[in-house]
């Protein structure tokens, strides 16, 4: 069931009441000098405190006392020194992750892509869940390769010349086996590689150069105002120092300029708005979003979890859209809800945890903390019981199967 949303926005246009032309002038300038790109350098818009009400009647009776009498009065403003961290080293999970979100290439090509760049020698194995460079790593003979690179040498000498180095911060994923993924050699566009493969090299070392970077800096502002004894706020940004963001170019912090308030300020509002709008239903998975939910979940691995998203695709249990979404396909919701059926009998294939303890047991036996043999007994015992069982009914798999297919209008996502 949708449910209605109300909230209330108001622009305010600096009106200002009992205050000397010097103080507006001043107010004025630092505005435009803050903000010279925006003709609208002078309005900004306060957000309801309340945020959202969910009864029609209650907004309109409180937005109509309003209208009575709109004079808003600031009550306070807040400001403190904000911080954009920069990322963590590189894993193969967060990898996959970032390139499917800022070049839409999926998580199987990334790591073929990563192979051969790896093979060629241009970057560490790719194949990693550590996310800290160990303290004994010389980072900085990294750093001087890359002032070798026509197209962001200029950052890594920047790095060196003008003391701009920072320690890497640290992740709490070691595999043990392998460091997180770095540059290994330079290479420079004019080798006219794959452009993916290009873009891929570059995110790497843009990355690693980023890790080795201070914070971005900057100062936030929050004003609170109120008319009559409704409360609204809004909130500026001003950014000191990009740092990590002058290479970072994939993430963005953008100056939000507002005018400069001080407490008992007091101005009318240039319009005070209501804005309707309806709960929405989740959105699609992209690749990014289904990556971070098998971490979660402990489907697969690093070295894995982008196989397990292919077969699905292959085996038409999902599609991908035009916006890089995953749409399931009937076929894979009629599976979903036949093997529901076995639920009963103690089997749920849809739920997770299974697989998720058996990549724990190996990751154990792996480390000393369990034995092999008892964990592949144990296991063995496990999928006998499901295989049997499922075997023994397999007529109720077809039939439900056979029966979501023909009546798509029964299919559902629970």
């Amino acid at each position: 069931m949708q449910k209605k949303k109300k909230k209330k926005k108001k622009k305010k246009k600096k009106k200002k009441k009992n205050s000397t032309k010097k103080k507006k002038k001043k107010k004025k300038n630092k505005i435009n000098n803050n903000n010279k790109k925006n003709k609208h350098n002078n309005v900004v818009d306060f957000t309801w405190s309340r945020i959202r009400l969910f009864d029609h009647l209650a907004v309109i009776l409180i937005y109509e006392e309003l209208l009575k009498n709109p004079l808003c009065k600031i009550t306070n403003v807040y400001e403190s020194e904000t911080r954009k961290y920069k990322p963590y080293p590189l894993n193969t999970l967060q990898m996959t992750k970032l390139v499917s979100i800022y070049f839409k290439i999926s998580s199987k090509e990334c790591m073929m892509l990563a192979e051969k760049l790896y093979n060629k020698g241009y970057i560490s194995y790719p194949r990693t869940e550590t996310n800290y460079f160990p303290d004994s790593m010389n980072l900085h003979k990294i750093i001087n390769e890359l002032r070798k690179n026509d197209n962001f040498g200029w950052y890594a000498n920047k790095l060196c010349e003008e003391h701009k180095y920072q320690k890497p911060r640290k992740g709490k994923m070691n595999d043990k086996a392998h460091p997180p993924i770095h540059p290994v050699k330079n290479m420079n566009k004019s080798l006219k590689v794959e452009e993916k493969e290009w873009k891929l090299y570059e995110f790497i070392c843009k990355h690693f150069l980023a890790v080795c970077s201070n914070d971005a800096i900057g100062y936030n502002t929050k004003v609170t105002a109120k008319i009559q004894e409704e409360q609204f706020f809004c909130k500026g940004l001003k950014i000191k120092e990009k740092n990590y963001l002058e290479i970072y170019t994939y993430e963005k912090w953008n100056d939000k300029i507002i005018p400069s308030f001080q407490v008992d300020d007091e101005f009318y509002p240039t319009s005070l708005l209501i804005e309707e709008g309806i709960t929405q239903p989740p959105k699609y998975l992209s690749e990014s979003n289904l990556l971070t939910l098998m971490d979660k979940f402990s489907i697969g691995t690093d070295a894995t979890m982008h196989e397990h998203i292919e077969n699905i695709q292959k085996r038409n249990y999902v599609i991908k859209n035009s916006k890089s979404l995953f749409i399931p396909t009937n076929l894979g919701i009629a599976l979903v809800q036949s093997y529901k059926k076995f639920k009963d009998i103690g089997i749920d294939l849809t739920d997770p945890s299974l697989r998720a303890k058996m990549e724990k047991d190996m990751s154990l036996v792996a480390s000393g903390v369990k034995q092999k043999n008892e964990i592949i007994r144990n296991y063995i015992d496990i999928m006998k019981y499901i295989y049997q069982e499922i075997y023994n009914r397999i007529d109720v798999l077809d039939k439900n199967i056979h029966y979501y297919l023909n009546n798509p209008d029964q299919l559902s996502y629970t």
